[in-house]
């Protein structure tokens, strides 16, 4: 019984492990992520604009307009590195749930290994035990019909002797 709850528990871990794996999502590089999504957004809406803009001498780009523009480009490139730095941050940790999993799992399967060995240990015992029942059962019954026989002749002898004994009084 106690093995059949031990099995129990441990398919039920390794289930909840599976689950937890799936459902556990680190919100702060979620959140992150979706924030310098949003600043990124708004540094190429700024960027775009900033393309447009044309303040020199008959309607032409200026250095400084050019400037600007490299500058809102370096402010984007810096959001990217920024972004891939979480995402590989995240892709990481994802890589720890898989193999933190595949951990548990392996882990679980030797203990179900294991169960099954004891089980299969506990269940070839008792076979062995009833066996030997059988052999004592087996004594048991040749013994008492030995004694039985035994008897019998005890009392046919007894009998005998009975009947010499008053046939010879007679």
């Amino acid at each position: 019984m106690k093995l059949l709850k031990d099995i129990l528990l441990l398919f039920l871990l390794i289930f909840s492990n599976i689950i937890s794996a799936e459902t556990i999502v680190p919100n702060s590089d979620h959140e992150q992520i979706l924030q310098i999504l949003k600043e990124r957004k708004e540094k190429f809406s700024v960027y775009t604009q900033s393309l447009d803009d044309a303040t020199g001498i008959f309607g032409l780009k200026s250095k400084k307009d050019l400037k600007n523009s490299q500058k809102y480009l370096v402010e984007i490139v810096r959001l990217d590195n920024k972004l891939i730095d979480v995402l590989n941050r995240r892709v990481d940790f994802k890589g720890f749930e898989t193999i933190n999993s595949n951990y548990k799992q392996l882990e679980a399967e030797r203990k179900v290994g294991e169960l099954l060995d004891a089980l299969k240990l506990t269940d070839s015992r008792i076979n062995q035990q009833n066996l030997k029942i059988e052999e004592l059962k087996s004594i048991v019954r040749s013994r008492t019909l030995l004694s039985v026989f035994f008897g019998l002749f005890l009392l046919m002898q007894l009998i005998k002797i009975y009947r010499k004994h008053n046939f010879s009084r007679k």
